[in-house]
């Protein structure tokens, strides 16, 4: 008798434990904010700033830093020159762990280069000016 209680018992935490989850999941997938890619909002800035200006967007892409004051947002494969975002380096550009471990595996152990993914993150940027042609020092957001 003492053994089927302690069953009962068990399925119980089992199912609360499980149930827990679930509830995580389903509200983590519906407040989750979209994440746009860089492609979308350069043609956003460009044909409707004033619905972008002042927003603060998760936005995937990758880090490019030639340098200097101003880093690039990029799609994977395409030219930060052209097709990128310049936002004010900062804060925004620091991983936190475990991504900064996994970062520095891929930097500093040879079997583990590559498993970084590129370096494609979503990061939060304010966006603040929309971007000006043949500026390429211009930005338009921060972290």
């Amino acid at each position: 008798m003492k053994m089927e209680s302690h069953a009962v018992v068990w399925r119980g935490i089992v199912l609360a434990a499980v149930a827990s989850i679930v509830a995580i999941v389903v509200t983590v997938l519906v407040t989750a904010p979209p994440v746009y890619s860089v492609a979308q909002v350069r043609s956003g800035l460009l044909s409707a700033p004033k619905a972008w200006l002042g927003r603060t967007v998760h936005i995937r892409g990758l880090d490019y830093w030639p340098g200097g004051q101003v880093a690039w947002l990029v799609d994977p494969g395409h030219d930060p020159s052209s097709e990128g975002l310049p936002i004010t380096i900062g804060q925004w550009q620091s991983p936190a762990f475990p991504r900064s471990f996994i970062w520095w595996l891929s930097d500093n152990v040879s079997i583990f280069r590559g498993i970084d993914g590129g370096r494609v993150e979503a990061y939060r940027i304010t966006l603040t000016a929309p971007p000006r042609s043949g500026c390429l020092s211009c930005s338009v957001g921060h972290g």
